[in-house]
C-alpha cells in the first residue's frame, strides 16, 4: 500500500499547506453586497457569491438559511454603514440634517439596496438604530410622543421615498442606462417636458423648469424636504408652547 504524504508531518524545508481565510457569515453578506453592487441583483445567486470566496455553495448554508436571508442580512448591513450624530450632540435639528445626508449617501452608493427596500425589507438591527435616534432627536427636541411618532416616521419616509422613487427613477439617468450621453439624456428630457399638455397638467407644466434642475443628483430638493420637517417640528413646539 503506498501512503500519501501527510500535512500534518512537521518538515522545516517542505511547504506549508496554503492559509485559507475562514468563513464567516460576515465574509458572506461583505461579498454579497459587493456582487451586488457590481453586477445587480437580476443575476445575484449563492453560486456566485461561493464562488468568489473560493468555497462550495453548500458551505454557505451553515452561515446562512437561504439567498433570500443573505439579502435581508446584506441590506441591514449597507445601512449599517449610515453615519450617525455623536452621541452627545445638542443640536437635534442638525442631527437630523446629517442621518438624512448619510442615509442618502449610503443609499446612492448601494443602488441595489434601494431595489431591497422597495421589495419589502424586514426591521434589522441596523434600521433599528438608525430609527431610534431618529426618534431620539425628535423628543429631544421637546415633541410629544404621538408627534415624535408621526413626524419621525414621516423622516423615514422621505430618506427612504427619495431614494426610491427620485434617485433610482431619475429620468435623466434612466435615458443613460438606454444608451443616450449625458448631454443627450439632459436635451431628451427638456425635450420631453416641453412636450408635457398643459391643457391637461397645467400644474406640472407650471413647474417643468424645476423638474429640469430637480432631477439632477445635484438637487438641493432633498435637503429641501429635511428642512420642511424640520420647520414642521419648530411649528409644533411653537403651537404646544402657546
Amino acid at each position: 500500500m503506498t501512503n500519501r504524504a501527510a500535512d500534518d508531518m512537521a518538515l522545516s524545508w517542505w511547504p506549508a499547506p496554503a492559509g485559507r481565510v475562514p468563513l464567516t457569515r460576515a465574509a458572506i453578506v461583505d461579498t454579497a453586497i459587493d456582487l451586488m453592487d457590481r453586477e445587480g441583483l437580476e443575476t445575484f445567486s449563492m453560486r456566485k457569491v461561493a464562488a468568489a470566496l473560493g468555497v462550495t455553495t453548500p458551505a454557505l448554508y451553515g452561515h446562512v438559511r437561504n439567498k433570500e436571508e443573505l439579502l435581508v442580512l446584506a441590506f441591514d448591513a449597507v445601512l449599517g454603514e449610515m453615519e450617525l450624530p455623536e452621541p452627545d450632540s445638542t443640536d437635534w435639528a442638525e442631527d437630523l440634517r446629517h442621518i438624512a445626508r448619510s442615509w442618502r449617501a449610503t443609499m446612492l452608493a448601494h443602488p441595489e439596496a434601494t431595489k431591497l427596500s422597495a421589495a419589502g425589507m424586514p426591521l434589522g438591527p441596523s434600521l433599528l438604530r438608525r430609527m431610534d435616534v431618529v426618534f431620539g432627536a425628535l423628543l429631544r427636541a421637546g415633541l410629544l410622543p404621538r408627534d415624535a411618532f408621526s413626524i419621525g416616521t414621516s423622516f423615514v419616509v422621505v430618506c427612504m421615498g427619495y431614494v426610491l422613487f427620485v434617485d433610482a427613477n431619475n429620468p435623466v439617468r434612466q435615458l443613460e442606462r438606454a444608451g443616450a450621453s449625458p448631454e443627450t439624456a439632459r436635451e431628451q428630457w427638456s425635450q420631453m417636458l416641453s412636450a408635457l399638455p398643459a391643457e391637461v397638467v397645467p400644474n406640472v407644466a407650471a413647474l417643468r423648469t424645476y423638474f429640469e434642475g430637480d432631477t439632477d443628483l445635484s438637487a438641493h430638493v432633498f435637503d429641501e424636504g429635511v428642512d420642511l420637517l424640520i420647520d414642521a417640528v419648530r411649528g409644533r413646539l411653537e403651537g404646544d408652547a402657546r
